[in-house]
């Protein structure tokens, strides 16, 4: 029977019953994962069961992205019971794929728990640049090789505020978040385990865990703290890290970091205990790596630097210690040596190093720089002794200088050693050979101990202050697991701190939870797991383990690494987990650790461990002139454990320090860390290093899967899943809930007191387990079966459920605080709102009585105010009638003064005809002669002035008399007829030639009286004609006088026409325009030369009148006469619509006859009076009105286009136009240029001098 369903549809448990059975029901076709040599694990699909555990499957090409090829394509017959398949039942079924690709962020939730599934979600999350993804409580890391901008301060408090982990995406944050908010909740202190293997990326996860801490926990802390704490971490790496061939920036020590918090949770010191520097690193390395950083950092600081110490001109290739690896590339992360130095030495700076220790410091440095130097060489001697001797003795100067002895002290201890023998001290000599070990292993001694004195001064620096310590929260930094080519004892110590940490690992997340369901009555499936507690009892055991049987070595006085060998393969050749291989040497053993086996070869093994340096180098250090040294030195200058001299073999013994051996001063300080970190909460970052290219795009599937199995994250994540992540034991939980049970019960206080009192004793009279079944009963009802377990002690929560209750708690105590809150501040604030409200009712009377008061008075000025319009509206109707009388006299009048302009005419016409006889035309207009006046021929230049005249004409170029529009914004800016006449130049001749005729005839007033009349008459009072198109002229701004000059074009100078002058000591403005061009003029009215007078008739300058002689014949001028040529009114403007934004005042004019014989100006029949009494549009006399600005799209802003002759923002700026006009052509434009300059541009029907008037009056009106 054939069935094409698809097997992931149906339930994992019957998936792998069916796969497993071989039954052909839902198999076909089913997508599984097979085992292959080079990936690991590749995607398949079942064709065909063949019966049993046997399957046929065609294994796919393509696998994924990323290139995936699997050794083996096509079709493959595979046994889900043979080699690959350990620890499954059946064929691995594939998850489907997740929306995105980028596989689940929790791989508790894989619907199919198994290897390859694991493997393909964290490969999939690698290849989406997801670095972190989380298995139950565990952080997994997979090293992205690359810096991803996924970091930052406001990300992390994202983290520290988020209530659940779940509600934020993986990352290293939520795990020091967690520990953050274990320690200020519960107050128990927190452990942060980061482990992997070298160049898995752990410290670099160290320090963004660090980074993350201190700001989470520095807040409010001491600024000067946190520098020093982050400042810590790169200072030891300069001092503690190295390059290897898998990992560029590599710690060479083991770190364990103690954050101190206060008791508020703020970051209050630091401490840091390190295990197990690789000192064999400071002498020797293999090809293409580095010894410590801080010597090349060193070797690249300025030459100023490196002249203190020796090292001037000279770089790592200069130096035996630092040339054996070959990188000559100076560069580590991409960061430079020479940066790097710059960055310790202002870490030194910031722990609070003085300058002295600090020079000393690196004057050590630079002293086992020097020591690499020196060569030895055999000497002959009367003896036969093999002696030697420094090959160059002026490479003893140099390290002896800097390590702060003499070069003579140096190089005898050296090359001879010192021997006690019944009493008498014997100096031995080495051989070249010995020396050279003498030599490397003081330098070795040297740098570990100036390690450790720098830790300590570290420590010194950021510890906290007695008693302000609250809690810790610890950072474990610690070596991987390490497995070589040739592994020595370094490897040893490694991986057994390594064991250590698995099975501390192992501990808390399967035995202690499987003992403990156990004891608790918990329902549990047991689950096989791997435990290594026979690796470390073979390796620690007491007196036989492999660390014992090197120590009983070492005591040997012949003790060699081969009888060291020999005695751990005879000791342990039937252990489990240790063997020989069939072709080892007789130095070397295997041990099989959780991680796979190692091969050690144990030259060097009893070397290494005994840790002694020659007692004479001892002594000679510890009186160093270099304090830092002399410190390190003294406090064992003397043996620890010294000798029987009579005791056999004393003769061996007495040139060495007999003190604690490496191996166990390393187990006791590996005891002493598994004892602290059981004193805390623990949480693990496992990191994965996802190749050995340090690649950014290529996961290795076999180097992961090892990495897993090594850790235990499938065992991890099965637990966490099947059973009760969340404990709390019954008190506990029942005070803490309580309150939410009692809360359901009771209705929300809806019960009275006897009530609630009854039940809450009831409630107390149970026990711990029955009051804890009740509040579960009443906060999950059904679900609580399902969702939680009673244990013997503990409640035992499924994943999230207790997360849910808390939050629930949280909403729930948040309401009752602030119903707290509520009742006590309102208790604290209701007597002072009382008396602010009795203020406040007494205020209020007071206020409502003034408010009354000051309304009466409006009011009572309001009813004045109507009273007065009533008077005014009956004296208008008075003055309506006087003016209908005077009506018929006016007609009289104008005709009178049409009669006397067409004799004018008739008369200019006849000047024009003699000035075209050769003479000058204001002589022959004036005079009738052909020279004018003597001032004519003075500012003529000797000249007729009718040649002077024509010349300065400027009606070359139409263009140019267009120059005050020469860029308007649109063709509706300025009328077709205005263009037209802008562009023809003919028209202007007259005007301008009749205009500055005038200017002549003004100025030679003296000439005679019959010829000033004339002059007068045609320049400055006459209108422009109807076809000029505008008078171009400058208005310069003096100390109250205001001069104007018709504007010149090209070589035309400006020719001036007049001056106004204020008049001191009125009441209101007045100004006396006249033609003497001066600063210092008569402004009573007196001269001679007056052409007009300008008057305010308020004190606010709003309105204005215009005034000019009035002459009927030669005889009549200064007889005081004068006629209104002009009126101006100003009344406020509003540029917005709705009034809200006040601009200039609107400017009204009216223009009077300029040659009309009117009678002396009347107040009643006044060109102003008329303009207030009624509309513009009644007036027989030309008006004008602003120009309407308009809407500018650029600006934002309603503006006025002055076509380039206005150059400065001014309120004086305006645009007058005639009233009626459609068209809105200009007919005076007036506008600022300079601080004191203004152009002033009229035309048809304005005179000069009605133009100036109007102009006069912005100066004080705006």
């Amino acid at each position: 029977m054939d069935c094409h369903c698809d097997i992931n549809r149906t339930s994992p448990r019957l998936a792998r019953t069916q796969l497993a059975s071989g039954s052909h029901l839902c198999c076909e076709r089913g997508e599984v994962y097979v085992p292959d040599d080079d990936i690991a694990w590749a995607r398949a699909t079942v064709m065909h069961p063949l019966g049993g555990s046997r399957f046929e499957v065609e294994v796919e090409r393509s696998q994924e992205r990323g290139g995936l090829k699997p050794r083996v394509t096509g079709s493959v017959v595979v046994d889900a019971s043979g080699p690959g398949f350990e620890g499954m039942d059946s064929l691995p079924l594939q998850n489907a794929e997740t929306a995105d690709g980028k596989g689940v962020a929790d791989m508790c939730a894989l619907n199919h728990l198994h290897e390859p599934a694991i493997l393909y979600n964290l490969r999939r999350r690698f290849m989406s640049l997801l670095p972190y993804t989380y298995t139950g409580e565990i952080c997994i890391a997979i090293n992205p090789y690359q810096w991803l901008d996924i970091y930052g301060k406001e990300l992390g408090q994202r983290y520290k505020e988020a209530s659940k982990r779940s509600d934020m995406a993986p990352h290293v944050y939520a795990t020091s978040a967690q520990a953050f908010k274990g320690l200020q909740t519960y107050g128990v202190n927190q452990s942060i385990l980061v482990s992997g293997e070298s160049g898995a990326g752990k410290t670099e996860t160290v320090k963004i865990l660090l980074n993350h801490l201190a700001d989470i926990a520095g807040s409010h802390a001491d600024d000067r703290t946190i520098e020093k704490v982050i400042t810590s971490n790169p200072l030891l790496e300069s001092f503690g890290n190295a390059k290897t061939l898998r990992n560029d920036n590599s710690s060479r020590f083991g770190k364990f970091t103690e954050l101190q918090l206060d008791s508020r949770c703020r970051l209050a010191g630091s401490q840091s205990n390190t295990y197990l520097l690789e000192k064999v690193r400071v002498v020797s390395h293999a090809r293409g790596e580095r010894t410590y950083h801080i010597f090349y950092q060193l070797l690249a600081a300025p030459e100023s630097e490196k002249k203190r110490y020796g090292l001037e001109g000279q770089g790592s290739a200069s130096f035996r210690y630092t040339s054996m690896g070959g990188d000559q590339k100076g560069v580590i992360e991409g960061m430079s040596d020479g940066d790097r130095f710059r960055q310790t030495s202002d870490a030194l700076d910031i722990i609070g190093m003085a300058e002295k220790e600090k020079s000393e410091l690196l004057s050590a440095v630079s002293g086992v720089l020097h020591l690499g130097q020196i060569d030895f060489v055999e000497k002959a001697s009367d003896s036969g002794a093999h002696e030697c001797e420094a090959r160059d003795s002026e490479k003893l100067v140099a390290p002896a200088t800097m390590l702060g002895v003499t070069p003579g002290d140096l190089g005898q201890h050296l090359t001879h050693r010192s021997v006690k023998v019944e009493g008498k001290t014997i100096n031995v000599p080495l051989s070249p050979a010995a020396a050279t070990d003498s030599l490397d292993g003081l330098a070795k001694e040297i740098y570990c101990r100036m390690f450790d004195w720098l830790v300590a001064k570290i420590n010194d620096s950021m510890r906290c202050s007695d008693g302000s310590n609250k809690g810790t929260i610890d950072l474990l930094d610690i070596f991987g697991f390490e497995t070589f080519q040739h592994n020595s004892f370094e490897q040893f110590c490694i991986n057994y701190a390594n064991e250590k940490l698995q099975q501390k690992f192992t501990q808390d997340v399967f035995k202690n939870v499987q003992v403990e369901y156990q004891e608790e009555g918990i329902p549990w499936s047991h689950i096989d797991f791997q435990d290594n507690a026979a690796v470390l009892g073979m390796i620690e055991e007491p007196r036989r383990g492999l660390l014992s049987l090197l120590d009983e070595e070492c005591m040997l006085p012949q003790g060699t690494d081969e009888a060291y060998a020999s005695k751990a393969i005879k000791a342990y050749k039937d252990h489990e987990n240790f063997g020989k291989d069939r072709f080892a040497t007789k130095l070397e053993f295997t041990v099989h650790h959780y991680a796979g086996r190692v091969v050690y070869n144990t030259g060097g093994f009893v070397e290494k461990n005994k840790d002694q340096l020659q007692s004479d180098l001892v002594q000679m250090l510890s009186q160093s002139t270099n304090g830092v040294l002399g410190s390190c030195f003294k406090s064992q200058a003397k043996p620890l454990l010294p000798q029987d001299s009579n005791g056999p073999n004393s003769r061996q013994r007495k040139g060495s320090l007999m003190q604690e051996s490496l191996g166990s001063k390393f187990k006791r300080q590996l005891h002493a860390l598994m004892a602290a970190i059981q004193r805390t909460e623990v949480q693990y970052v496992r990191c994965i290093k996802p190749n050995a290219n340090k690649s950014k795009d290529e996961l290795n599937c076999l180097m992961v899967v090892e990495q897993l199995r090594c850790a235990g994250v499938v065992e991890a994540i099965r637990i966490s899943r099947a059973a009760y992540p969340n404990r709390m034991i019954f008190r506990e939980f029942s005070r803490r809930f309580e309150v939410m049970a009692n809360k359901v019960t009771k209705g929300g206080g809806g019960a009275s007191k006897a009530t609630r009192e009854k039940e809450a004793a009831a409630f107390a009279r149970r026990s711990e387990s029955s009051q804890c079944k009740f509040i579960l009963e009443k906060l999950l009802g059904r679900e609580k079966d399902s969702k939680c377990c009673l244990g013997n002690t503990k409640v035992y929560f499924r994943a999230g459920v207790l997360e849910q209750m808390e939050e629930e708690r949280g909403k729930f105590v948040r309401v009752k605080v602030v119903t707290v809150q509520r009742a006590l501040m309102g208790n604290a604030k209701r007597r002072p709102y009382l008396r602010l409200r009795t203020s406040a009712i007494v205020a209020q009377k007071l206020w409502r009585g003034h408010v009354d008061r000051q309304t009466a008075k409006r009011l009572k000025v309001e009813k004045e105010e109507r009273e007065r319009r009533a008077r005014e509206e009956e004296e208008r109707r008075r003055r309506e009638e006087e003016e209908r009388r005077l009506a018929a006299a006016k007609k009289a009048e104008d005709e009178r003064i049409k009669k006397e302009e067409e004799e004018r005419k008739k008369a200019a016409k006849k000047a024009e005809k003699a000035a075209s006889g050769g003479g000058s035309l204001m002589g022959k207009l004036i005079g009738g002669g052909s020279g004018g006046g003597k001032k004519d021929r003075s500012s003529g230049g000797g000249g007729g002035a009718g040649g002077e005249f024509a010349q300065d004409s400027p009606v070359d170029n139409g263009n140019s008399i267009l120059g005050i529009m020469p860029d308007y914004d649109s063709d509706t800016d300025m009328p077709m007829d205005m263009q037209d006449k802008f562009k023809s130049g003919s028209s202007s001749g007259g005007t301008f030639s009749r205009f500055y005729s005038g200017h002549g005839g003004a100025a030679g007033a003296g000439a005679g009286e019959g010829d000033d009349e004339g002059g007068m008459s045609v320049g400055r009072y006459n209108p422009l004609f109807h076809n000029a198109v505008r008078g171009f002229s400058k208005l310069i701004r003096g100390n109250e006088v205001y001069k104007l000059y018709m504007e010149g074009k090209g070589d035309f100078p400006d020719r001036y026409l007049m001056t106004a002058r204020k008049k001191g000591g009125a009441s209101a403005s007045q100004f006396v325009m006249s033609m003497e061009d001066g600063e210092d003029g008569d402004d009573n009215g007196n001269s001679s030369n007056i052409v007009g007078r300008l008057k305010a008739t308020t004190r606010t300058s709003e309105e204005f009148q215009v005034f000019s002689p009035r002459f009927t014949g030669p005889d009549d001028r200064g007889n005081g006469k004068e006629k209104e040529v002009a009126a101006v009114h100003y009344s406020a403007d509003k540029m917005d619509p709705h009034g809200r934004y006040e601009g200039p005042r609107k400017m009204r004019v009216v223009l009077g006859n300029m040659h009309g014989n009117n009678a002396d100006v009347e107040a009643e029949s006044s060109l102003l009076h008329r303009m207030l009494r009624g509309s513009l549009d009644s007036l027989e006399e030309p008006c004008l009105i602003n120009r309407n600005p308009r809407w500018n799209a650029k600006v934002q802003a309603f503006v006025l286009n002055f076509h380039g002759r206005v150059t400065q923002a001014s309120v004086k700026n305006f645009q007058l136009v005639v009233q009626g006009d459609v068209t809105e052509q200009i007919t005076l434009q007036f506008g600022r240029t300079h601080t004191n300059e203004f152009t002033m541009d009229f035309c048809h029907p304005l005179s000069p001098l009605q133009a100036l008037a109007i102009t006069l009056t912005s100066f004080d009106c705006k």
